[in-house]
Protein backbone atom coordinates (compact mmCIF):
# COMPACT_ATOMS: atom_id res chain seq x y z
CA UNK A 1 0.00 0.00 0.00
CA UNK A 2 1.23 3.52 -0.70
CA UNK A 3 2.49 5.89 1.96
CA UNK A 4 1.00 9.39 1.72
CA UNK A 5 2.49 12.51 3.30
CA UNK A 6 0.35 15.20 4.90
CA UNK A 7 0.96 18.52 6.66
CA UNK A 8 -1.18 21.17 8.35
CA UNK A 9 -2.71 23.81 6.09
CA UNK A 10 -2.32 26.42 8.85
CA UNK A 11 0.78 25.79 11.01
CA UNK A 12 -0.45 28.34 13.58
CA UNK A 13 -3.38 26.08 14.44
CA UNK A 14 -1.73 22.67 14.47
CA UNK A 15 -0.01 20.22 16.80
CA UNK A 16 3.58 18.89 16.76
CA UNK A 17 2.35 15.89 14.78
CA UNK A 18 1.05 17.83 11.78
CA UNK A 19 3.07 21.09 11.86
CA UNK A 20 5.74 19.21 9.90
CA UNK A 21 4.92 16.34 7.57
CA UNK A 22 3.53 13.02 8.75
CA UNK A 23 3.00 9.79 6.84
CA UNK A 24 -0.09 7.61 6.57
CA UNK A 25 -0.35 4.19 4.93
CA UNK A 26 -3.57 4.15 2.90
CA UNK A 27 -5.11 2.25 0.05
CA UNK A 28 -5.16 4.10 -3.24
CA UNK A 29 -8.95 3.91 -3.12
CA UNK A 30 -9.14 5.59 0.33
CA UNK A 31 -10.18 9.23 0.47
CA UNK A 32 -7.42 11.68 1.46
CA UNK A 33 -7.33 12.77 5.09
CA UNK A 34 -9.04 16.08 5.76
CA UNK A 35 -7.83 16.60 9.30
CA UNK A 36 -5.01 15.61 11.64
CA UNK A 37 -5.86 12.44 13.56
CA UNK A 38 -4.58 14.02 16.81
CA UNK A 39 -5.63 17.68 16.87
CA UNK A 40 -8.27 17.77 14.09
CA UNK A 41 -6.51 20.65 12.27
CA UNK A 42 -7.07 20.74 8.50
CA UNK A 43 -4.33 18.95 6.58
CA UNK A 44 -3.32 18.72 2.94
CA UNK A 45 -1.72 15.84 1.08
CA UNK A 46 1.77 16.61 -0.20
CA UNK A 47 2.93 15.28 -3.53
CA UNK A 48 6.25 13.49 -3.04
CA UNK A 49 8.46 11.41 -5.26
CA UNK A 50 8.68 7.67 -4.99
CA UNK A 51 11.63 5.37 -5.21
CA UNK A 52 11.72 2.86 -8.02
CA UNK A 53 14.10 -0.08 -8.23
CA UNK A 54 15.65 0.16 -11.68
CA UNK A 55 18.98 -0.51 -13.30
CA UNK A 56 20.21 2.72 -11.70
CA UNK A 57 19.62 1.12 -8.29
CA UNK A 58 21.78 -1.79 -9.32
CA UNK A 59 24.51 0.68 -10.28
CA UNK A 60 24.22 2.44 -6.91
CA UNK A 61 24.63 -0.87 -5.10
CA UNK A 62 27.59 -2.08 -7.18
CA UNK A 63 30.85 -2.92 -5.42
CA UNK A 64 32.62 0.07 -6.98
CA UNK A 65 29.87 2.51 -5.98
CA UNK A 66 29.66 1.16 -2.40
CA UNK A 67 33.42 1.48 -1.99
CA UNK A 68 33.38 5.04 -3.34
CA UNK A 69 30.68 5.99 -0.79
CA UNK A 70 32.70 4.53 2.09
CA UNK A 71 30.74 1.31 2.65
CA UNK A 72 32.16 -2.18 3.00
CA UNK A 73 30.61 -5.29 1.50
CA UNK A 74 31.01 -8.74 3.00
CA UNK A 75 30.19 -12.06 1.32
CA UNK A 76 29.33 -15.18 3.32
CA UNK A 77 31.80 -17.96 2.57
CA UNK A 78 30.67 -20.56 5.09
CA UNK A 79 28.77 -20.74 8.34
CA UNK A 80 30.02 -17.87 10.51
CA UNK A 81 32.78 -16.83 8.06
CA UNK A 82 32.60 -13.71 5.87
CA UNK A 83 35.06 -12.25 3.39
CA UNK A 84 35.38 -8.49 2.80
CA UNK A 85 34.82 -7.65 -0.89
CA UNK A 86 35.15 -3.84 -0.83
Amino acid sequence: MPIYCYRAEDPAHSCEHCIETFEVVQKMSDAPLGECPLCRAKVERIITSFYSFTNKTKDLLSDKSLSRMGFSKFVKEEKGKYRKVT
